[in-house]
């Protein structure tokens, strides 16, 4: 099928650089009308966390699974699934399928009166969200007031989406980009994905975690991890999935494509997707065009604390917006979300693993393992001890535990003291307590040593994990072994 982005009549294209002047982003509401997607009315907008100042409604982004439900009911109904292809095939279906998110009603942080808790200042929000302008509530001898995703922030039909064409490279790299609501339908996504972007159904889908910072990794365990989660991609048509950020974990995916020194051509047959969120993405205003080709120098852009730059080796980017600026944590439950629903109802009627590789990473990594073992749709887990903190906490907690769930007291103490070392301002009474519900769930878990299993290949490790930890059929099973010729 056409590619959305191929119906643009030549490029009207910028480049986005640190030389330019940054632009203001775009205020107010949008007061253009667009009809939702079907789906969407089946839910109402849902709550989520992003830092101290925002209230966590959800216990869980994998507990309710509204999303799901909807699914289900609609394709059990021919008559909705009549309707909603009607509306797929109806242009421009991006704009009348995705939103954006603004905030727009303005709440000051406790600590500071001229910033609100989407984390704009009070300048930067529209007169009408200024209207709302409430001093923070220690001033006025009042319970504070929160700012949440459902109580501040208001949808809007998409206004960025397109093609992404990197510069700075020996070669130029292309990317489709959308900007969409963090709530998002899976369905919509999964549709976006297979029908308008044109990749193919996978095989496997490999989600992979990791610190968000840079780090470096032995030489020997980053060349197996990258060779290794490289060939599975290749021999199963996998979908890799990252934050599509250019650092940390990210870098090492990407590190993979260079080292193995296939083409572009061969490299743009790798699926690498990036679920970035969208609030921390350096010049973003830029990629408000609809579409249309921007210009986008990684290798001008700098990093700052609260924001990041996109990774030039990824082909194709789901930018998750809750109304927030400058905070991570927008994308956690779009891709939770769009990974429960492949493991659950797969593509195209063939049933399609997914599994998670940790390498290092920090707390959001062990929240993600936690919810990946522990909750369903079962999701394996592959973690790569000598990686650094959060993979190799979990290494040593999984080595040592006892039957019964318990540590004997010497290492039961190390391990605190590690979590201390590692983690000195969390709370590590907590972070205990998930690592060690992760290590009881060693059915699901898969501890990738290095030093003592060199000798077996990292592919070979997240082929057996699928195998060995999910109930695939046994043509399935056999199709999987036979396309990695194993």
């Amino acid at each position: 099928m056409m590619n959305e982005t191929s119906k643009t009549n030549g490029i009207n294209g910028e480049t986005i650089s640190e030389n330019e002047e940054e632009e203001e982003e775009k205020e107010g509401n949008d007061d253009r009308q667009h009809s939702s997607s079907f789906l969407r009315l089946l839910n109402a907008p849902r709550n989520s966390v992003c830092n101290a100042n925002t209230i966590h409604s959800i216990s869980s982004f994998r507990s309710d699974h509204l999303s799901r439900k909807s699914t289900h009911k609609l394709l059990d109904n021919p008559n909705l699934f009549a309707i909603e292809l009607t509306e797929k095939l109806s242009p421009p279906w991006i704009e009348n399928t995705f939103e954006k998110r603004e905030c727009v009603r303005f709440t000051a942080q406790s600590k500071d009166a001229e910033r609100c808790g989407c984390g704009r200042s009070l300048s930067a929000h529209s007169s009408a969200s200024r209207l709302f302008y409430t001093l923070p509530y220690h001033l006025l001898e009042k319970e504070q007031e929160v700012w949440t995703i459902a109580n501040n922030t208001q949808t809007s039909t998409t206004d960025a989406f397109g093609t992404i064409v990197f510069q700075g490279g020996a070669h130029a790299h292309k990317a489709q980009y959308v900007r969409l609501s963090y709530d998002s339908e899976p369905l919509d996504v999964m549709y976006l994905m297979e029908k308008v972007w044109g990749l193919e159904a996978p095989r496997l889908v490999i989600t992979v975690h990791g610190g968000m910072s840079n780090f470096e990794l032995q030489e020997r365990l980053g060349r197996l991890f990258r060779k290794g989660m490289l060939k599975a991609a290749q021999t199963t048509g996998a979908w890799i999935i990252t934050s599509g950020l250019d650092s940390g974990v990210v870098r090492h995916v990407a590190k993979a494509l260079d080292e193995a020194g296939i083409s572009a051509r061969m490299r743009s047959q790798i699926v690498t997707i990036g679920i970035a969120p969208w609030g921390v993405i350096k010049r973003k205003e830029r990629l408000i065009r609809k579409n249309e080709h921007v210009y986008y120098d990684v290798h001008s852009l700098s990093v700052n604390a609260n924001v990041g730059i996109l990774n030039d080796r990824h082909s194709y980017f789901l930018l998750a917006d809750n109304g927030t600026v400058g905070r991570f944590g927008a994308d956690l439950h779009l891709r939770q979300n769009l990974e429960n629903h492949i493991a659950t109802y797969g593509c195209n009627g063939r049933k399609v693993p997914v599994v998670c590789t940790l390498l290092e990473g920090g707390i959001s990594s062990i929240n993600a393992i936690h919810d990946y073992v522990t909750m369903k749709p079962d999701i394996p887990a592959i973690i790569c001890d000598g990686s650094g903190r959060a993979a190799d906490l979990i290494s040593f907690a999984a080595r040592y535990i006892n039957p019964d769930g318990t540590f004997a007291a010497e290492v039961g103490e190390k391990l605190q003291n590690l979590i201390k070392m590692v983690f000195p301002e969390s709370d590590q009474d907590g972070i205990l307590s998930k690592i060690t519900e992760c290590v009881l769930h060693d059915d699901l878990l898969r501890i990738f040593r290095y030093g003592e299993e060199e000798e077996e290949d990292v592919d070979f490790v997240i082929l057996s994990t699928v195998l060995q930890k999910q109930n695939l059929p046994p043509d399935e099973q056999l199709a999987l072994t036979l396309s990695w010729n194993r």
